[in-house]
Parts: structure tokens; sequence; C-alpha cells
């Protein structure tokens, strides 16, 4: 490989860390990661201490940008996305500095998620809550979610505030007779959309619930005129 070409590679594999720290990758011996190299090189984050979380993410997401992990076809039951990492990370807001270097990281523990939603092509990278941990583990280690969920401090839905959009598509698609059902989708509908009580967003028994006046309304009509036909 030339040496305009290795550069050009690793300035998209690690775009962040290559604005951060110029002719970076001069320094690299072979095909060695850069996580490794600061790892061992801990005086090249001087001017920026949270480079080597950087570089894991950035490697994250290089790693599923060129890997073939995917879903398979049907789905019966949760399963944890293959194309995913958790990394644990030593400093905070890292994926709001990804995308605004005006951005401060501060130090403190952490885990960050770096995935390609089902059925979607682009990266997603997000700190980790709570309520994605205790998914994982319930996946990984076969927990029963009220165990989880009570171990963890947190109420039994919010875990189900995990489950992304595609994967209840997922589950339609393969119900029988689904030829003689309709899926509605209401954009930022939570639990108890419908409820005028309740605030607009909030953490409740079964995970984030509030109040979404135009969903209510359509959601409410689209009722009404199926119980007329």
């Amino acid at each position: 490989m030339s040496k305009h070409h290795f550069e050009t590679d690793f300035r998209k594999r690690y775009p962040v860390c290559s604005e951060l720290l110029l002719d970076l990758e001069k320094y690299l011996e072979g095909n060695e990661a850069l996580s490794e190299f600061l790892y061992r090189h801990p005086e090249w984050c001087h001017s920026h201490p949270f480079l080597l979380d950087i570089a894991r993410i950035e490697e994250a997401r290089h790693l599923l940008l060129t890997s073939s992990s995917s879903l398979p076809e049907t789905v019966t039951h949760p399963v944890v996305n293959p194309a995913l990492e958790l990394l644990p990370v030593t400093w905070m807001h890292l994926p709001e500095f990804l995308s605004d270097r005006s951005v401060i990281p501060e130090p403190g523990e952490g885990y960050v998620l770096v995935l390609i939603r089902p059925g979607k092509k682009s990266i997603e990278v997000r700190n980790a809550e709570a309520r994605d941990l205790l998914a994982l583990k319930i996946l990984t280690d076969d927990i029963e979610p009220r165990k989880a969920a009570a171990k963890g401090g947190v109420a039994v839905g919010a875990i189900d505030n995990v489950a992304p959009l595609s994967d209840c598509e997922t589950i339609f698609d393969n119900l029988p007779h689904r030829d003689k059902l309709t899926v509605r989708i209401y954009e930022n509908a939570h639990h108890s959309f419908d409820n005028s009580t309740i605030p607009a967003e909030m953490q409740g028994r079964f995970g984030t619930m509030g109040y979404n006046e135009a969903a209510a309304k359509s959601a409410w009509k689209e009722v009404t005129n199926f119980l007329r036909k």
C-alpha cells in the first residue's frame, strides 16, 4: 500500500482523531490500531486526554461499516443486534463531541453504543443508558425481565423503550393473517399518548409516557371511523 493510500485510509477510519492530531498516522507501526498505539504511548493524549476513547469508538464504527453482520431475515424472538458494539469509556459526552467540537468531554466512566439499526445503513453512536444495559443483560444471560429490572432499579416498562420500531415491524411481519391487519405509526408517540392529563414526556411504570395531541387526535379519528364501518 502506498503512503498516500495509507494516509487516506487512516483519515477515513479516524476522522476525528486525525483532526485533533495531525500526521498521527506517521508514527504507527504497520497495521497497528490507533487505540493500541495510544495505549502504549499515553503522552500523545496529553492535549486531548479522551483521545483513546475516541479512537476506540472510531474503530468500532469502521468495523461495522466494513463488516457483513446483519440480522437474519426472519426473527421470531428478541436477539442482540449483531451490528452493535458496546464500549466502556472513561470520558462522558463523547458522542456529542463527535458531531460538535464545542462540547467539552468530562472525566467519568460509562458506556457508548455503536450500532446500525436493522433496516438502516447509517451508524448510530450514543451513550448507553441503564435500560440499554439491562436489555443486553436480559438477552445475553437469558434473565427474566422483572428480575433484571428489580436488580437495575428501574421499572420493567423502561426496558420496553429499547425495542426500536424496526423490531416491532419485524414481529408484525411474522404474525399469522397479517394481510388482514394494519399498522399505524404515530411520530413521537409514547405510552399513553392519548392521555391529556400527563406531561408530553415522563418516565412512568411502563417506560416513557407522554401526551401527544396530534397523535391522539389522529388515532381517535381512525378508531371512530373503524367502529362506524
